[in-house]
């Protein structure tokens, strides 16, 4: 978690505040989800020393201030469903048309095969979001935290 705040998150704020002409010195809000375990002595100094106020996601809250949850992962989710989805309808339908009286169909859905899958979907689905990246502009732009 500290990396997270020396990395990503106090340079993101410092470039906020400069880019606003806002003091270094100027307090700042960060959001964050509930997740307890995040939450140490050590976490609170930090912000506290960097001039940060936290503020915790309240339980199944998270959709409404996260723009990733908002709209990203729903379209992650939904590719990989529909991936999943489309190559057991082709390993049904490959069975039943091989042969008139085929009444039992077998899926291999062994991790072997499985983990094959799982490394070409998430190619699939990079090359997908590449040429959407309305998803992820939408998502930060439909939050409601922030104006338009």
């Amino acid at each position: 978690m500290n990396d997270y705040i020396d990395k990503i998150n106090l340079p993101y704020v410092n470039k906020v505040k400069d880019d606003l002409d806002l003091p270094f010195g100027q307090r700042a809000l960060v959001i964050f989800d509930c997740f307890r375990g995040q939450i140490t002595e050590e976490f609170t100094a930090k912000h506290f020393a960097n001039r940060l106020i936290y503020v915790n996601i309240p339980p199944n809250c998270t959709d409404l201030f996260q723009p990733m949850d908002l709209s990203v992962n729903k379209s992650v989710k939904s590719f990989l469903t529909n991936e999943f989805e489309s190559w057991y309808a082709a390993q049904v339908c490959d069975q039943l048309s091989g042969s008139p009286d085929n009444k039992k169909v077998k899926v291999n859905r062994s991790l072997t095969r499985m983990k094959s899958l799982g490394a070409k979907w998430p190619t699939k689905l990079y090359d997908y979001m590449k040429t959407k990246p309305e998803i992820v502009i939408n998502s930060f732009r439909d939050i409601i935290c922030i104006g338009t």
